[in-house]
């Protein structure tokens, strides 16, 4: 294998290293991303996770499944007084349980710069892409729906 390459370990595929040698335009692993989004919870017995909305890293938090982000305690009676958000499944970190945590890394993938739901499969770069990334980073590319591109 050249030197410029790497070896997916899970779908065994090469991946060319850019010249530059900047990974950040890699292809998405959503299996590593999910372990990465559980990790903070199943350490948080032990230690504190980030605030979406402060950034402020707190002990006493709570994880909104609709939303995909954790919330301090302060500032969970703004997210939970919007009026869109009052059926979203919110839950104390403390009050976690084994099929909370399986059920984070079942959920969607998001976009890493809009945390938006992925929602389709840009043909053009071969990357999937939300309806934001759509609209502005992949204008003019040709696209379908994620679902029909994974088929």
């Amino acid at each position: 294998m050249p030197r410029d390459t790497i070896l997916c370990p899970e779908c065994r595929r090469n991946f060319t290293i850019p010249g530059n040698g900047d990974l950040n335009t890699s292809p998405t692993n959503f299996r590593l991303n999910s372990l990465l989004d559980a990790l903070p919870i199943t350490e948080c017995k032990t230690g504190a996770v980030k605030c979406e909305n402060c950034d402020k890293t707190r002990q006493q938090s709570a994880y909104c499944f609709t939303c995909c982000s954790f919330w301090c305690d302060d500032c969970l009676s703004f997210h939970n007084g919007i009026k869109t958000n009052k059926e979203q499944h919110v839950l104390a970190l403390k009050d976690f349980r084994d099929e909370d945590f399986e059920n984070i890394l079942k959920q969607p993938p998001f976009c890493a710069k809009h945390k938006k739901k992925l929602k389709f499969f840009c043909q053009l770069c071969k990357t999937t892409i939300c309806y934001s990334c759509a609209v502005t980073d992949h204008e003019g590319h040709a696209k379908i729906v994620l679902e029909d591109a994974a088929k």
